[in-house]
């Protein structure tokens, strides 16, 4: 999956909107003061959003591009990103987080490896912290056949040959499937990413430790499902 989060990091949201997504997705608590994470923070627009508001704020991405351009873009928070695959978190040289956030990234990693990425989220976080997760909806027997046919292509093939045709495909449709008209740019990002590589549903042992909570707008509440699990609780998921 590095090979396409690389080809897609020319796309960014805006720092508005990171502001907004994680307004929503933390239930509007007050984040000032608070030592954030942000796993998968793509092209940094996230911790500038949460550094501008108030909190302590860093970033991990596996996509050594992204890194490339959150430090350029954002010159003054350089040193708060850092590339590293999830499944191994010891590569971020930070700790003590009040709040671990992971808005979408975890389905690109196989549901075999779920409860330990988030285990390794937990372990990053103060005794009293919390990390907060969204995943997929289970989808249809067709989505998921279709997603598997797509995530057998080489990803080249994928990314040059495939993504913009079903961009173009799915665009009249936005409305009504994603909750809301959008630009070429964005759906062809979001069928990039997507409809390659991801996994869906929610592993049942997380349920017992996690409480829900209300997905971000940016990503529609009929495709997706959010967690809160306290840090104690994480380390239980890893037994």
């Amino acid at each position: 999956m590095t090979a396409i989060f690389n080809r897609t990091a020319a796309f960014a949201i805006t720092v508005p909107v990171a502001r907004d997504m994680i307004e929503k997705f933390t239930s509007h608590q007050p984040l000032a003061g608070l030592k954030v994470l942000d796993v998968g923070c793509r092209n940094g627009d996230s911790v500038r959003a949460l550094t501008d508001m108030g909190a302590d704020a860093y970033g991990v991405d596996i996509a050594p591009r992204c890194i490339e351009k959150a430090r350029a873009r954002f010159p003054e928070l350089a040193e708060r990103f850092f590339c590293a695959d999830m499944r191994d978190l010891r590569a971020v040289p930070v700790a003590g987080f009040d709040l671990v956030l992971c808005i979408g990234a975890l389905p690109y990693v196989p549901p075999s490896d779920w409860l330990a990425v988030i285990a390794g989220m937990g372990a990053l976080c103060r005794s009293d912290g919390e990390v907060r997760v969204l995943l997929q909806r289970e989808k249809s027997r067709p989505v998921r056949a279709a997603v598997r046919l797509l995530s057998a292509l080489p990803e080249p093939v994928y990314a040059r040959a495939v993504a913009p045709w079903v961009t173009a495909a799915l665009r009249p449709l936005a409305p009504r499937l994603l909750g809301g008209a959008m630009g070429r740019e964005e759906l062809h990002y979001r069928v990039s990413l997507s409809l390659y590589g991801v996994h869906f549903g929610v592993p049942k042992a997380l349920r017992p430790y996690a409480y829900a909570v209300v997905p971000c707008a940016y990503i529609s509440p009929r495709l997706s499902e959010a967690f809160a699990i306290p840090a104690e609780a994480c380390a239980q998921l890893r037994a």
